[in-house]
């Protein structure tokens, strides 16, 4: 068991820090507590404590000096800085003496603590640990992001102690004139599904923060920081004399970071671009800026740069209740299936000239689906046969990036669910029984069927089901179910790539030889005859 010291002058955060995680699941306990660094001595002294977490400033003795006391009487010591922006000196002389990492209070959580103590466990399993130049350069990198972060998200409200760390975490950038580039990779789910491990992903946004971070720096001075998944921040600042001369450096900046990412990583993004900053402590506000500008992604789509925000006056104006769906249903089963189509343009023209929310287009699109899905239930349709490469609609609605994402999918699984519904068309004077015996054997062909198993899903007398229904079709249940089977087998043959016993099989025949014969009685030709009769005729 590995014993822990927790130093820091503030009571509370002292027992949340102890209580955070269950620190026995990886071996270790908090097993000591000290208000300041004089306190934390004399216990280093006295018990047996290996993994030292300390705040820097404290009164008595700060944790700098805590960390170069305490390495003069066991150096085997792992400590941990813990700290907030006001701290950034101490926690970089805290790093020079030796300490392996820093936790920003704040920013403090479970994922995060727990890889920190196992980084700290490793090394005191090793003799005569060296503290590398590289840790602190890490440290550095991650306090710049962790500061940006703190920047866009929470802001500070007092401008000469923003400036000021300003000017120390990210010297060269000018406060008084920031500019803010959001940029979005496109694609971004799809990209999720093929990474197998966070480890993956990390990789690859690494490699993306990278290529920015070397253009901009050929440029001018800035920070690429990574904000939360497809999104990344650009922050610079240019001390160009125009207005002109400043907007073509932003256009050079994004240039060569859309053409680098795509020569080298074959992907694309957008990028939305805020106004130029003059008070450090309101650039949350620009970040607010540039989310709202990034909205027009939705209708403009991929690869787009954003230096407008969207039009207002157009935006909301529609909500999920304005649009009416109520014929849909009653189309379908009309088989309407132009009016069904002209529908759907309509509706979306409408979301598209007016710039509708997202959400409303999503909630819209989600009925769409619903109204489908009931439909398919009526017609006995496998909901799964409509599928767009085997993923689901709400997935995909849920997913997607663009406006013209939506469309397509929605229209896509229309123009499917046509084609299903099409072939189960049937002549209006059919009885309601009639009509149910049909649409069952479409989705029960290939299995063995019965008259009595078609009448008790029905739920009426087989022999009544079997005199309504040759009075509807003229032929009795067999034949007209042979007569089925022999139509799907049709379409299997002309599409070339089933053997005959396959196609027996999968018809709902129970042998190849009942299947010949059959299909020799009603087409006159042997299955192999007019599967050649039919490839000669496509060539010709």
């Amino acid at each position: 068991m590995f014993n822990i010291l927790i130093v820091d002058d503030d009571y509370l955060f002292r027992s949340y820090l102890k209580n955070y995680i269950d620190y026995e699941k990886i071996n270790c306990s908090v097993c000591y507590e000290a208000e300041n660094g004089k306190i934390a001595l004399d216990v280093i002294k006295n018990e047996p404590v290996h993994i030292v977490i300390t705040d820097m400033s404290m009164p008595v003795m700060n944790g700098v000096q805590l960390i170069s006391e305490a390495k003069r009487l066991k150096n085997e010591l792992v400590f941990i800085a813990l700290s907030g922006f006001e701290d950034f000196e101490y926690v970089k002389e805290s790093m020079k003496n030796g300490a392996i990492d820093y936790i920003l209070k704040h920013r403090i959580s479970e994922d995060y603590l727990i890889d920190i103590l196992v980084k700290a466990k490793k090394q005191l399993n090793v003799s005569n640990v060296s503290i590398k130049t590289d840790n602190f350069e890490h440290y550095q990198k991650n306090l710049r992001v962790e500061f940006v972060k703190h920047l866009l998200l929470e802001g500070f409200s007092d401008k000469e102690q923003a400036n000021k760390l300003l000017e120390q975490i990210l010297p060269g950038i000018n406060p008084s004139g920031i500019k803010l580039l959001l940029m979005e990779i496109d694609n971004f789910k799809t990209l999720e599904k093929k990474w197998s491990t966070p480890k993956q992903q990390n990789y690859f946004i690494t490699q993306v923060i990278d290529i920015c971070q070397h253009i901009l720096d050929d440029m001018l001075p800035g920070i690429v920081a990574h904000i939360e998944n497809s999104r990344i921040v650009i922050l610079f600042s240019d001390d160009a004399i125009s207005e002109k001369i400043h907007f073509a450096n932003t256009n050079k900046i994004i240039s060569r970071i859309k053409n680098s990412i795509k020569k080298f990583l074959n992907i694309t993004c957008c990028v939305a671009v805020s106004s130029i900053c003059r008070d450090i402590t309101k650039l949350e506000n620009y970040y607010q800026e540039v989310l709202e500008k990034m909205k027009l992604k939705f209708y403009m789509g991929y690869d787009g740069v954003f230096f407008e925000n969207p039009p207002i006056e157009k935006c909301g104006e529609l909500n999920h209740g304005d649009i009416d769906l109520s014929e849909i249903r009653s189309w379908l089963f009309n088989y309407s299936f132009n009016k069904i189509q002209e529908k759907l343009e309509e509706i979306y023209s409408i979301f598209y000239e007016k710039r509708c929310e997202q959400e409303v287009v999503m909630a819209v699109s989600f009925e769409l689906i619903g109204i489908l899905v009931a439909t398919c239930h009526e017609f006995v349709i496998n909901v799964e046969n409509l599928y767009i490469d085997g993923n689901i609609p709400y997935t995909q609605i849920q997913e997607a990036d663009t406006f013209q994402q939506i469309k397509t999918t929605i229209i896509s699984l229309y123009e499917r669910a046509f084609e299903q519904i099409r072939i189960r068309e049937l002549p209006p004077e059919y009885s309601e029984i009639t009509r149910k015996t049909i649409l069952y054997l479409f989705s029960n062909y290939m299995n063995a069927i019965s008259l009595d198993d078609v009448a008790g899903y029905i739920g009426v007398n087989n022999a009544y089901l079997s005199r309504i229904f040759k009075k509807d079709t003229g032929r009795g249940f067999i034949e007209y179910l042979n007569m089925f089977r022999i139509d799907i087998s049709k379409r299997m043959l002309m599409d070339g790539r089933e053997k005959l016993k396959d196609i027996a099989s999968k018809a709902g025949f129970s042998s190849y030889n009942y299947f010949f014969k059959i299909f020799k009685e009603i087409t006159g030709l042997t299955p192999q005859e007019y599967r050649n009769a039919n490839n000669n005729s496509l060539k010709i």
